[in-house]
């Protein structure tokens, strides 16, 4: 009865080494702790947070290391989000340096395209053609840049200048054109009472006024050169007849019809 009792009553009280082992590793829960301590006081938070989770794994009953767990994780997760926000700040930073960089570089080299552009001269107008030309292709291979605002400004400018300049041309090339015609006009004028009077047999007169017509026109033009015509006939007749009363009929039609 005895060696019964005794056999089943060990396993009531559970193995003896187990009670021992499980004993040994509370025991170490100081031990792990106090580590711990040690390693976040060298900065080395990584490795205490392993120890102290090995002390929750041997004893969950510790509510503080459970906490302290918890406030070390939380804390990691703030120091990653301020590294990582550093990080990105610096990248950043470094970025809008290359950048300005480079803006810097590229504004120098379009700057000395602008210098390098044909210059507007006064006495030559297809300057200024020139010119606009060179601004409109610098513009269109570069859009986007500083200096583009203010030569897009010069550019208008001389643009109205130069639609200005060619209105006032036009304005000009009518007026001498009408010019022209007057004088024509007047020359025509001059002509036919110059061919009445050489009817009338009144030399002297008609050679006033075929003079004052030749004045009127370009003597290289074709109405100049029939005048001229017309007068050096007049002045061989002029001095070879003595009679300057009588008809003269060499004149012909200074200016046909469709011709001037």
């Amino acid at each position: 009865m005895s060696v019964t009792h005794q056999t089943r009553s060990a396993p009531a009280g559970g193995s003896p080494l187990l009670g021992e082992a499980g004993a040994s590793h509370v025991s170490s829960v100081p031990m792990l702790i106090e580590d711990a301590s040690e390693l976040m006081r060298a900065g080395r938070w990584g490795r205490a947070l392993e120890s102290y989770r090995q002390v929750l794994e041997l004893d969950p009953a510790r509510a503080d290391v459970a906490q302290r767990i918890a406030w070390m994780e939380r804390e990691q997760r703030e120091l990653r989000r301020v590294r990582d926000s550093r990080l990105t700040f610096a990248l950043t930073a470094f970025m809008l340096a290359l950048v300005g960089s480079w803006v810097i570089v590229r504004e120098a080299q379009l700057n000395e395209l602008v210098a390098g552009l044909p210059a507007v001269r006064s006495d030559a107008p297809a300057s200024v053609s020139a010119r606009l030309a060179a601004m409109d292709s610098l513009l269109s291979d570069n859009p986007i840049w500083i200096g583009g605002l203010t030569l897009r400004r010069k550019r208008e400018q001389l643009h109205a200048r130069e639609v200005a300049g060619a209105a006032s041309r036009s304005r000009r090339e009518e007026a001498l054109r009408s010019e022209r015609e007057l004088q024509v006009l007047v020359a025509q004028a001059a002509c036919t009472r110059g061919r009445l009077l050489l009817e009338d047999g009144l030399m002297a007169e008609a050679r006033f006024e075929f003079a004052q017509a030749l004045k009127a026109v370009p003597v290289s033009s074709d109405l100049g050169v029939r005048i001229q015509a017309e007068l050096d006939a007049i002045d061989e007749y002029l001095l070879s007849a003595p009679d300057h009363t009588s008809p003269f009929f060499h004149s012909p039609n200074l200016y046909p019809a469709g011709g001037r």
